[in-house]
């Protein structure tokens, strides 16, 4: 009876979280909302409409080089299926894709935990206490989907490891490609799962070929023909999507409050003054400034006043992705490249103070105000639930990894650390928000069984025969 409860609890815990999240959310969720929500919609609706992949509605559709293309795909087929722009269709397949990420969560930590099943349900119980997850089903971004194939990523090179066999290699190339398309912040991650595949003991030398090529090229099969349109597109390639220079240039803007100011006033001055998205002027000097040296951009180990005029100009051209009408992609990824060609030069005249940006921003990752998703907080009176919920989590993650890795479980902790580290490290250099933590929350909760009574030890009577790999 206990069994069956713990197999059944986290799914009812999860049901529950995202039936209180969806009753209090009082959020618009407006195609012409000047957010991703808004975004993802208006390049659905272009995909259905007008065969382009664009978040302008109104005049030409300009080809949006900002965002991944399998959201807004997935979003425009089910339209397409429902002959409804009803968000309810979307909303459902996230629902439907948490809980199957609880149930994969279950099934790795059975297989890391060597085949104990009572380890893996309380793995999926703990994870299912995360609010932050459940919230993400009713939102229209990218977090939802991106849990569930990074967690599908993660069962297949587990699989692969405790049982062998090519087809998990296939699956776990395919769920790489589908990842990197959904949240190109994940472009780098194909090399700690390679790394992992590899390391496994029954990997020899004359193995090691065709086993990166069983991953690779499945994985390029989905990435490279949207790079291929990218290109042709804009002319520049591109892996997924463009964005790095506003999000380093931002990132540093956010914990130098001066200069942030300076910036704002300039493009309120931009926006105010519509002609000047097309000053010849300025766009010649970005033009010879991206051209010239690094050290034409910052003097006196300060951003001159053109400079930090131009930058303004080429974020105010970016953020136009969040406008009907938008520029055009080429000048947008232009502008993106001056950004992080300036974002650079500033961090090499201030490596010291660009590593407390770093810092800064790993703070405000892990610790910052928690903005459930939607900008704004979906229901106040729930806020002081979740924010604890986090901090416990943060707390017994610390203390549970410790008490593995002296129990000498590394394989149990490995995804959970690596994730954790991988996300922190890759989101920080650059602007972050709270909500890119979530998907180390979950690979968290299979660090806390660890404070169990019986510890993590294989108990034949719960479990089934497990290989550590």
């Amino acid at each position: 009876m206990c069994k069956r409860l713990l197999q059944v609890l986290p799914f009812v815990i999860a049901v529950s979280y995202m039936t209180a999240f969806s009753a209090v959310d009082s959020y618009p969720y407006s195609l012409s909302a000047p957010d991703d929500q808004g975004l993802f919609q208006r390049i659905a609706l272009n995909i259905l409409n007008r065969g382009a992949f664009s978040g302008s509605l109104a005049g030409k559709a300009i080809f949006c080089p900002t965002r991944p293309p399998l959201y807004p795909l997935i979003l425009a087929l089910t339209w397409k299926i429902t002959g409804s722009t009803s968000l309810l269709p979307i909303r459902l397949i996230q629902a439907v894709c948490y809980l199957f990420t609880l149930y994969f969560i279950s099934r790795i930590a059975t297989m890391v935990a060597d085949g104990n099943r009572r380890y893996g349900l309380f793995s999926a119980l703990f994870a299912s206490l995360i609010p932050f997850a459940a919230a993400a089903t009713h939102v229209i971004l990218t977090e939802s989907l991106t849990l569930f194939f990074l967690t599908v990523t993660v069962f297949f090179a587990v699989s692969f490891r405790t049982k062998s066999g090519l087809p998990s290699l296939f699956a776990l190339g395919a769920s790489l490609g589908l990842l990197i398309l959904l949240r190109p912040t994940f472009m780098l991650i194909p090399a700690l799962f390679l790394g992992y595949v590899l390391l496994s003991p029954k990997i020899k030398k004359k193995d090691v070929v065709p086993v990166v090529l069983a991953v690779v090229l499945p994985l390029a099969a989905l990435v490279v023909p949207w790079t291929m349109y990218v290109k042709s597109e804009t002319g520049t390639c591109t892996l997924v999507r463009t964005g790095v220079g506003l999000n380093l240039m931002t990132g540093i803007l956010q914990n130098n409050p001066p200069l942030l100011e300076d910036v704002r006033k300039n493009i309120v001055h931009f926006q105010k003054n519509a002609h000047a998205g097309n000053d010849l002027d300025l766009i010649k000097e970005r033009e010879s400034l991206v051209r010239s040296g690094r050290d034409t951009l910052i003097l006196g180990g300060q951003f001159p006043k053109h400079v930090l005029k131009l930058a303004s100009f080429c974020a105010y051209k970016y953020i136009s992705i969040w406008t009907s009408q938008p520029f055009t992609s080429s000048e947008i990824v232009e502008c993106d490249q001056f950004l992080k060609k300036t974002a650079l030069a500033w961090a090499e005249y201030h490596p010291f103070g660009y590593l407390q940006t770093v810092a800064a921003n790993a703070a405000t990752l892990m610790f910052g105000k928690f903005q459930p998703l939607v900008y704004h907080e979906i229901g106040p009176h729930l806020y002081l639930f979740t924010a604890a919920v986090r901090w416990a989590f943060l707390f017994f993650f610390i203390g549970g990894s410790v008490l593995l890795l002296k129990r000498r479980k590394f394989h149990v902790a490995f995804f959970p650390l690596a994730l954790v580290f991988y996300i922190i490290i890759v989101h920080s250099p650059m602007h972050t928000e709270p909500r890119y933590f979530i998907y180390a929350y979950s690979f968290m909760g299979m660090v806390l069984p660890a404070f169990l009574p019986g510890g993590i030890s294989n108990d034949p009577g719960r479990g089934e025969p497990g290989n550590r790999g």
